[in-house]
């Protein structure tokens, strides 16, 4: 029996195949979190075997009910599942270092921003938080969120929502946590960084 594998773009293709079902705000969220790692074809038995990256655990009865709509959208007989479960935060954190650099490759003082930010991951949203006004608008101004979005895309296979923001410099103590201890709002803490907005222009946009 033949069988072909086909590995898509890291793209959001999964979305691109449910997006007409019916589902509750809760169910697309869920959806639009998936990334299909690769699809088993069986042109002789017009069947697909998906196998889906996902942030947590997916009820069976919904991707069953995914799978009915696939079938009758694409005229075949059967769509099974499997779910490639990635614990999101463990990744990130182990992989931060290489985030960072893939992300800031031709922007040395992003980099050094990044590096010493407070990053944590909750409900598959990225928060990445700096100690300034300026070192925020720095990130608003070159779209560092959608950058790190795309790229954490490209290396787990997850879409991950992200969000930049600055705090005040007081919702931490800095002594007890810098040198990337973990806050216990769920934060890991870097080294403050101190950048004027000179700095920036010169490296970035200058």
């Amino acid at each position: 029996m033949r069988k072909y594998c086909v590995v898509p773009q890291k793209t959001n293709k999964f979305w691109l195949l449910v997006k007409g079902m019916e589902l509750t705000k809760e169910e697309r969220v869920l959806f639009q979190r998936c990334f299909i790692r690769h699809v088993e074809v069986s042109p002789d038995t017009s069947t697909w075997e998906i196998v889906l990256a996902t942030q947590e655990l997916i009820d069976e009865a919904l991707l069953a009910a995914a799978a009915v709509y696939i079938e009758q959208k694409c005229g075949l007989r059967e769509v099974i599942f499997y779910q490639d479960v990635l614990d999101l935060a463990a990744a990130l954190s182990k992989g931060w270092l290489q985030l960072v650099k893939r992300v800031t490759e031709d922007a040395p003082a992003i980099r050094e921003v990044l590096m010493h930010a407070q990053h944590v991951v909750t409900d598959g949203q990225l928060r990445v938080r700096v100690g300034s006004a300026i070192a925020g608008a720095l990130l608003e101004r070159h779209d560092v969120a959608g950058r790190l979005s795309r790229v954490v895309g490209e290396l787990t296979g997850c879409y991950c929502d992200v969000v930049c923001e600055a705090y005040d410099g007081e919702s931490c103590d800095d002594q007890s946590f810098r040198g990337g201890s973990v806050c216990g709002d769920g934060y890991v803490y870097g080294d403050p960084v101190d950048c004027g907005e000179c700095e920036f222009e010169c490296f970035v946009c200058g």
